[in-house]
């Protein structure tokens, strides 16, 4: 599904930002004489560091996965052949995957 791979995505952000972390391992920093310390751009690297995978874990652990929804030409043929149900129920028809009801939200939440 999308979302997962949008969290794969954040994920990647998370590292690649972790990255510019390393410039106090550089020579530069590393000196005798010199010093390098977390200021406000490097505070905010590291901040950024925790959202991006806090997001990530939050993408991970909180949306369901995804189930195969029927194609539209598919409930219309199911519902004009009527197989099944005699009056054109198309509940049995159709494979719904792994699904379960369990894994929708209810009507109106966001998390």
């Amino acid at each position: 599904g999308t979302w997962r791979w949008a969290g794969f995505e954040i994920l990647t952000a998370a590292f690649m930002q972790s990255l510019s972390l390393l410039w106090f391992t550089t020579e530069m920093c590393s000196r005798e004489g010199s010093s390098c310390g977390l200021f406000f751009g490097s505070k905010c690297d590291l901040a950024a560091v925790v959202f991006w995978c806090l997001a990530s874990i939050a993408i991970f652990v909180k949306f369901p996965k995804p189930y195969p929804k029927p194609l539209r030409d598919e409930i219309e043929t199911a519902g004009m052949l009527g197989h099944a149900g005699g009056g054109g129920s198309i509940s049995n028809e159709i494979p719904m995957g792994d699904y379960t009801g369990s894994q929708r939200l209810p009507k109106g939440t966001f998390m």
